[in-house]
């Protein structure tokens, strides 16, 4: 497949601020008021005008459809203090920050970038915290080199290009574009003309179907375009997004998510979506700074899945070796990943982790923060290859077996669809050579509520557009999935924590034990919360459409996750080198309400590594806690696999 020719740079309007809306970290209240300043936001606008060709000085109405608004948002800065041996203290200081290129008008990101900037100092410990005064200055310099990279580097990685199509022909309200998958056309794409918006709803390789947003019926032969800057192969993928629901790391949220998009690139059959969550505040400055009309289009369609991304808070300890001047440093990373659906099904779970050694010689060596970054990347690219490996994507074109009052019967002979799913109901609207049987549009939208044997029961919600035909026998239904097909086990959800026998903890437990239970094969997990709360997060950017109402949660039942970690005994050789044995037991609760209707547990005796007798306690205490998390990684899923577990869940 040859690619799209590269386009002419698109038209970019640069917002002259940096917004600091959903900062976090350390000294936020004080990079607030560096970065917005005047010298900030000028700076800003002077690097990037520098470094991209056609930026617009202003916008007006008409070209407010081909012209796409850069803003910048930095939403983090984190400060770390390393004292020395030597009486001083480095203090190392990291700021991140995005860059996001939005049309305002279809609320469509063409193109995002993260990247983080980092600096370092060294004082005396005796000085006490840095002045106010030079804290500024500390932070405006780190600023000035995080554009430097982010500016940069966003250039090199920006390649557009044009798609221009066609209108064929008409289907009902519908349009047909002549350009489709095979030239980088997929679903919610905005086509552009002076006339108006198109946007995609279904697209074949050789053609797209769309939908009129701005402006009337267009003529036929006219001629619409699109920037885009995907990869040929991801467009017909379903969409995602990805939402970070714990980060026991240093990285912002943004940062997190560019990893996981870097590191899965094109691994996994998913097309993830980029989301600007500062979207109605660059809608509201760009509208405050220009003249242009408040219309608008129509919120964007709501991913396929929700990417629910967890990272463990790191484990680093300290452990002498044999050599007075030498010690061993080691970093445990650990990252979860559940795919979840519009309606809060887990179709995939998974997790990468990693493990980093670093030899110490007389106090020199690598940062520790440093290298806990380093290892929550490193666990990033282990469950991104994990991910490639294990997901697949599923495509059918199932009939429609009966239709009657707003309700179908769908034959689905391998089980695909599952209770709440949505789908889309397509019928051939047109002949065209490039189509044989027929040019395919959409005519309605409906959800699964229920499933047998062999076929699948549904009730239409909306059709595609006013005065779209009844549907009947014989009209397709198009399935695109990723993920375990549904199983006939009642759903589960998570009940409202974990608990904790004993006085010890494992790390990360709660959302280790339950990505564990949702990976075992055969089990339907439910994190409806987690999906209705990301839909709502999504609709309140303004970029996407409200959130439709999500199947209802199904799941009677929740699990409740329980460990116990009791410490049994210290072995030391007459060399000084040392284990701890450590009693280890996880707990599924299956409930009811309140009520315990089933449990099952395993147990097991953790060994740790090797360790000197002379160790720090809180060293030796967190090599006990690594062991531990890692030990309690794999039991949990031998336990989640047990028959009699799933027995209990099947009713038998």
């Amino acid at each position: 497949m040859c690619a799209p020719a590269r386009a002419a740079e698109p038209q970019l309007f640069v917002l002259p601020a940096v917004l600091t809306n959903s900062l976090a970290g350390d000294h936020a209240e004080l990079a607030r008021g560096v970065l917005g300043a005047p010298a900030a936001r000028e700076l800003f606008a002077t690097r990037f005008r520098a470094a991209y060709p056609n930026v617009v000085q202003r916008m007006s109405d008409g070209d407010r459809l081909k012209t796409f608004v850069v803003s910048l948002q930095v939403p983090r800065v984190s400060e770390y203090s390393i004292p020395k041996a030597n009486g001083t203290v480095e203090r190392q200081l990291a700021m991140t920050g995005s860059l996001y290129f939005t049309n305002v008008v279809t609320g469509e990101v063409l193109f995002s970038y993260t990247a983080t900037a980092y600096r370092s100092d060294t004082a005396l410990q005796s000085a006490g915290p840095p002045p106010e005064a030079l804290q500024r200055a500390r932070l405006h310099d780190l600023y000035d080199a995080l554009l430097a990279d982010l500016v940069g580097k966003s250039r090199a990685a920006f390649r557009p290009f044009e798609i221009t199509a066609a209108v064929k022909g008409f289907a009902g309200e519908l349009v047909i574009l002549d350009k489709g998958a095979a030239a980088g056309v997929g679903v919610d794409d905005s086509f552009l003309s002076p006339d108006g918006e198109l946007r995609v709803v279904f697209a074949e390789a050789q053609y797209a179907v769309a939908q009129p947003q701005l402006g009337g019926r267009p003529a036929a032969g006219s001629q619409w375009s699109k920037i885009s800057t995907n990869r040929l192969g991801e467009i017909d993928r379903p969409r995602a997004v990805v939402r970070v629901a714990a980060n026991g790391s240093p990285f912002a949220d943004a940062a997190l998510e560019q990893m996981f998009a870097d590191a899965l690139g094109e691994k996994a059959p998913l097309n993830l979506v980029p989301v600007n969550a500062s979207y109605s505040a660059v809608v509201d400055s760009v509208r405050q700074l220009t003249d242009l009309r408040a219309d608008r289009t129509t919120g964007r369609r709501l991913p396929d899945y929700f990417v629910r991304l967890s990272v463990a808070p790191t484990i680093t300890f300290v452990m002498p070796t044999n050599v007075a001047h030498k010690t061993v440093r080691v970093t445990q990373g650990r990252v979860l990943a559940e795919i979840v659906d519009r309606n809060g099904r887990v179709q995939y779970a998974g997790f990468g982790e990693d493990t980093l050694q670093d030899e110490i010689t007389g106090g020199m060596g690598y940062d520790g923060a440093a290298r806990a970054e380093v290892a929550v990347r490193n666990a990033i690219l282990d469950l991104a290859r994990k991910m490639g490996a294990q997901l697949k994507l599923d495509r059918a074109d199932l009939r429609v077996q009966a239709a009657s009052g707003g309700t179908v019967t769908i034959a689905d002979p391998k089980g695909l669809l599952r209770v709440g799913a949505a789908f889309s109901i397509v019928r051939p609207a047109a002949p065209a050579p490039y189509a044989p049987g027929g040019v395919l549009a959409p005519i309605w939208s409906g959800q699964v509520t229920s499933t047998t044997e062999g076929s699948a029961g549904g009730e239409l919600a909306l059709p595609v557009y006013a005065g779209a035909p009844a549907v009947r026998a014989g009209d397709v239904v198009r399935v695109a999935t990723v993920g375990a097909p549904p199983v006939r086990t009642p759903p589960v959800r998570p009940c409202s924590g974990s608990e904790t026998l004993g006085a010890r903890r494992v790390t990360g437990f709660e959302p280790l034990a339950l990505n564990r239970f949702a990976s075992a094969p055969g089990r339907e997990t439910e994190l409806a919360e987690f999906a209705g709360a990301t839909a709502e997060a999504l609709a309140q950017t303004g970029q996407f459409e409200a959130a439709a109402p999500l199947g209802a949660a199904g799941a009677a039942m929740c699990v409740e996750p329980v460990s116990r970690v009791d410490l049994v005994k210290e072995a030391c050789d007459e060399r000084g080198v040392c284990t701890s044995e450590v009693a280890l037991r996880v707990t599924y609760r299956l409930k009811r309400d309140a009520e315990v209707v089933f449990r099952s547990g395993l147990e097991t005796t953790v060994r740790t590594r090797a360790y000197y007798s002379g160790v720090a306690p809180a060293e030796r205490e967190a090599l006990i806690d690594a062991d531990v998390a890692s030990a309690a990684a794999t039991l949990l899923r031998t336990l989640a696999e047990k028959s009699d577990f799933q027995q209990a869940l099947s009713g038998r």
